[in-house]
């Protein structure tokens, strides 16, 4: 079951590592438990791209 509430620190930072490693959202977002959608919002928004 997805965790409530904001990304942690840790999320964030194995969402970074995910994306140089080029894996793909998907797949990082499992790896940390999260919704693909949660995941594509962030990488949009550390880019400043409106998701």
């Amino acid at each position: 079951m997805p965790r409530a509430g904001r990304l942690s620190a840790e999320d964030r930072e194995s969402i970074s590592r995910g994306l140089g490693a080029g894996a793909s959202l998907r797949s990082i977002a499992v790896s940390i438990g999260r919704p693909a959608s949660t995941v594509s919002r962030e990488v949009a928004r550390d880019r400043g791209i409106r998701a």
